[in-house]
């Protein structure tokens, strides 16, 4: 693979890449070049011929694919990623997928069969490319070994209003693949990947089947839907217990992030919010370690608004740069994964 510029495609032009990828690519020009935009909606694909006007501006995957990108994001709703995702790999591009990315082993087992010689396959799960998350995975590696982890995700109100985010789609949707897919991917790096000895403990699916919409989507007003609105579990990953909580609506005031690791050493703790919400349970947002026989918490500040997020998918996209770069690099540890603990935590569901 040559050093510069990646002939990129993507596929969708809805929300994530408007407000998210499309202010990182401009940023990171040196590094992507877009070739070819694919949605079936007229009206996404003006948007991309004004957003990207030296590209092709596609219909279908067919015509993308035809315009020979290096590498493509996938970042269509969700119940499209793999059966885009598996022509695009099987034709030798390596492909970001936005998240969620596979359901369970079923999906992780075709989409890494799909993977031709020196094509790769990333997982677009930007929250671990935070600044605030990176440093809260650096303290847990001074911690080990971890015997617990508390992963929440909480919204007061806060369901996406895309249609088919509304729609109970064959566990495409609901927020265990929302909210959810981010834990278990932070979860993952912070275990290793490591996925032996799991055991559900418990795992439980609700919805409301109405609330409020998230406003940082434009709109905020009351919306019914199908799928699941809350999701919890706990897990037993070898010596360690996961307990996982997400909701898009919450009774306490405010939104809120909290991971925090435990082990004999000591505990990492980082606490405020992801993603675009100013619906904020803690004003502050803060990474604190704190390692036993020490006798002050190391404690570190970030800005709590939107720009870590935003910075976030700069830092994806120029790992998803660096992996097509690596002919070879390997990413199949994280999709299986969250593979394999979805699927035992949904199996514990029905």
């Amino acid at each position: 693979m040559p050093e510069g510029r990646l002939r990129l495609g993507i596929c969708g032009c809805g929300w994530v890449v408007r407000n998210c990828y499309r202010p990182a690519l401009a940023y990171l020009q040196p590094e992507f070049e877009v070739v070819a935009v694919f949605d079936p909606d007229p009206s996404a694909r003006r948007f991309a011929a004004e957003a990207w006007p030296l590209a092709t501006v596609c219909d279908t995957l067919d015509a993308l694919i035809a315009e020979h990108p290096v590498a493509v994001l996938v970042a269509s709703p969700n119940a499209y990623h793999i059966d885009q995702a598996l022509p695009l790999l099987e034709a030798g591009m390596s492909c970001l997928v936005e998240k969620p990315v596979v359901r369970g082993v079923s999906d992780a087992a075709r989409l890494l069969a799909a993977v031709a010689p020196g094509a790769t396959l990333v997982s677009g799960v930007a929250c671990r490319y935070r600044c605030d998350t990176r440093l809260w995975l650096d303290h847990v590696k001074q911690i080990q070994p971890v015997t617990e982890l508390e992963m929440i995700w909480t919204r007061q109100h806060g369901i996406p209003s895309a249609k088919w985010h509304l729609r109970r789609d064959q566990d495409w949707t609901g927020v265990l693949a929302d909210l959810g897919y981010h834990l278990l991917d932070i979860a993952g790096a912070a275990l290793h990947w490591r996925h032996d000895e799991l055991e559900v403990l418990a795992a439980a699916a609700t919805s409301q089947m109405h609330g409020t919409a998230a406003a940082w989507y434009g709109e905020s007003h009351l919306i019914s839907y199908e799928t699941d609105d809350r999701f919890v579990a706990t897990v037993r990953l070898g010596d360690c217990r996961l307990q996982l909580q997400v909701s898009w609506i919450d009774e306490q005031p405010g939104d809120l992030v909290r991971l925090r690791a435990r082990s004999p050493h000591g505990e990492a703790l980082l606490e405020g919010l992801f993603g675009f919400s100013d619906n904020r349970r803690h004003a502050g947002q803060r990474v604190v370690l704190h390692q036993y026989g020490h006798d002050k918490p190391q404690e570190t500040s970030f800005d709590p608004g939107p720009r870590l997020q935003r910075k976030a998918f700069e830092n994806l996209l120029r790992d998803f740069h660096h992996s097509v770069q690596e002919v070879g690099a390997d990413t199949s540890d994280e999709l299986r994964f969250i593979a394999v603990v979805a699927d035992a935590m949904r199996a514990k569901c029905r």
